[in-house]
């Protein structure tokens, strides 16, 4: 659960002033999947287009979508035929997560959300890796 907590900062040295800091208090992959999911696509459509390709495709267009501009980094910890699965997808409206959960389902593969970067997996059945 991610928390908000406003502080007053003291400056020292002679004077005294105040400021209020805003801090996220939680888990780095909390907050990394808090700020995916609120990255909407209004239309994104695939046709027979490689993983690697729809993933560094939605890593550039999240950067254009970001309000600050930021993206996310890949690490790709399966089988070099992995990268290479054709995925097809025609949807509208919806956050970033929602289109990791369809391209898990339709590749087989989980993706975990890090601190500061997603990992896409082969398939574990003993593992979940995404929550949507």
């Amino acid at each position: 659960m991610n928390r908000k907590l406003i502080l007053s900062v003291l400056l020292l040295f002679g004077f005294a002033a105040s400021a209020e800091t805003v801090l996220e208090i939680g888990t780095g992959d909390q907050v990394l999947r808090k700020r995916l999911k609120g990255i909407n696509f209004k239309k994104i459509e695939f046709d027979d287009t490689d993983y690697k390709t729809v993933m560094k495709y939605l890593k550039n267009k999240t950067k254009e979508i970001d309000e600050e501009g930021k993206s996310f980094n890949i690490f790709w910890k399966c089988k070099k035929e992995t990268k290479k699965k054709l995925i097809s997808l025609d949807m509208n409206d919806l956050p970033l997560t929602a289109i990791f959960y369809y391209i898990s389902l339709a590749t087989n593969t989980d993706i975990k959300i890090e601190e500061h970067a997603i990992i896409i997996m082969d398939r574990d059945p003993k593992v979940k890796a995404i929550k949507y």
